[in-house]
């Protein structure tokens, strides 16, 4: 029989435990300290503001009001189907939790839970308790990596690679599946580059042949011009896999670029090939700034996918593609490749992925310690790494804050090179100046609120941006 849930019966315990079991169910994630003390204060019909719970908390009134507060009512809206809201989060949710008929024996486990949801006065020692504890499996000597200033892609075992829940497994099993296309988006320094080195390298256990293309690498004059393009993509393939290029034997004029790039990749590379090629595409939203390239590029990537799943020859072809923003140029929905394949989108370190590799870098913090490092860098994997590798090596966390929305502080690197975009792309900076200034998240245009996500310095959530994290908001929200 389902015990009877009414805003009567839950106390306020068992409400963030039943709340956080229902999380975790529905994203896999324990919900973080401040979203428990948002909640706690909501579910009590507390009249404190925003602001007061922050002065209180020692956070920024803007955090919780324009990014923690809204973040978690909408997520508890989707998962719940009705509208919650500060006001109406007590009696919705025991309206829920009613409806699903919950046996006595689920709202024990769910008390249980309750023990590992961090609080803001819950000091942690040791291992975090909330951790998954496979993520915690003990190192051993070949994998101690030591600890080095953060900069490219974390090396291929590297204790400081920290998994991003199932999607590396995920994309292990799928590149090793005839005709596979793995599509890896997250704004810059979110890791990417990172997870795909490993997806390539475990092909490569297999006995696979990988080719890696970064369209970083290629001139503007290649990237403008689709014959050009192919050509490059080409000779880049026989090149990698230690075949002369060959190219003028296989391309034909009359045939044109794509059947040209098509026959060479199928009559000589593939063939050459004993075993399943992966070919991985990084960066691929370089091409955006060419939008007739990039829509001929990724419908010719479409049919290369569709190939691979028909014809004998073309089954070895594996495909990556890994970009940092929407494509947002227009596609015809059965050319695109973006609803095809397995899909992976990278987002900012969660509090145990945080704590797990602060262990890693011999470093023990407090729950607070944790938010107010989430708070400060939004999670985001490059610059958490930087704050943990200058705690490690002895600076304090308040020294670190006290000049890191400036050009001394240890983030200044990427801050400038941030600024330079801007810089360079006004019309960006002042769509970016707009959302520093709103109080609450704003509709933007649709192109430049996809290229400031894909620098990380904003969400975007139904097209609407906010700032990613005080560090942003603080540092260019000062500049004129």
């Amino acid at each position: 029989m389902a015990e009877e849930t009414n805003p009567q019966s839950i106390d306020l315990n068992r409400a963030v435990a039943l709340t956080d079991d229902l999380v975790r169910q529905h994203t896999g994630q324990h919900l973080n300290a401040v979203q428990v003390l948002i909640f706690k204060e909501a579910w009590q019909g507390s009249r404190k503001t925003y602001k007061q719970l922050a002065e209180e908390n020692q956070y920024s009134a803007g955090y919780l009001q324009q990014g923690v507060g809204p973040k978690l009512w909408r997520l508890l809206s989707d998962i719940t189907g009705e509208k919650v809201s500060k006001g109406t989060v007590k009696m919705t949710l025991s309206r829920y939790f009613a409806k699903t008929e919950q046996t006595l024996e689920d709202a024990k486990s769910s008390l249980e839970a309750l023990s590992t949801v961090p609080t803001i006065d819950s000091p942690v020692s040791g291992k975090p308790q909330w951790i998954d504890a496979a993520l915690l499996e003990p190192l051993d000597d070949s994998q101690q990596t030591l600890i080095g200033y953060p900069e490219g892609s974390v090396p291929l075992g590297s204790s400081l690679y920290i998994q991003r829940g199932q999607d590396d497994d995920r994309c292990k099993q799928e590149v090793i599946l005839p005709g596979a296309l793995i599509r890896i988006r997250g704004p810059r320094q979110m890791g990417k580059t990172s997870m795909l080195n490993r997806i390539l390298a475990h092909a490569q256990t297999s006995s696979y042949k990988t080719v890696l293309l970064n369209f970083q690498q290629a001139e503007m004059a290649v990237l403008s011009d689709m014959t050009r393009l192919l050509r490059w993509i080409c000779a880049n393939l026989a090149v990698q896999l230690g075949l002369p290029p060959q190219l003028e034997q296989y391309w034909d004029e009359d045939l044109g670029g794509k059947m040209s790039c098509n026959f060479f990749l199928q009559s000589y590379i593939l063939r050459q090939c004993q075993t399943p090629l992966v070919i991985a595409f990084d960066e691929v939203n370089e091409l955006l700034e060419y939008p007739q390239v990039a829509q001929e590029f990724l419908t010719l990537l479409r049919f290369w996918h569709e190939r691979s799943k028909l014809d004998g020859q073309w089954r070895a072809l594996r495909l990556i593609m890994v970009h940092s923003t929407e494509i947002y140029i227009s596609l015809d929905v059965n050319q695109s490749p973006l609803n095809v394949g397995l899909s992976i989108h990278l987002h900012p370190f969660d509090s145990p992925q945080v704590s797990q590799l602060a262990e890693r870098h011999q470093l023990t913090l407090s729950t607070t310690d944790i938010d107010i490092i989430e708070h400060w860098v939004g999670g985001h994997p490059h610059l958490v790494r930087l704050t943990l590798y200058h705690l490690s090596q002895g600076l304090t966390l308040k020294e670190i804050l006290a000049t890191a929305a400036t050009d001394t502080g240890i983030y200044r690197q990427h801050l400038h090179r941030h600024l330079g975009y801007l810089n360079q792309y006004p019309e960006v900076r002042a769509t970016f100046d707009k959302i520093l200034a709103a109080s609450e998240p704003i509709s933007v245009d649709q192109v430049h609120g996809f290229k400031l996500q894909s620098l990380g310095l904003v969400r975007l959530d139904r097209n609407e941006a906010a700032v990613t994290c005080e560090l942003y908001q603080q540092y260019f929200g000062s500049r004129p």
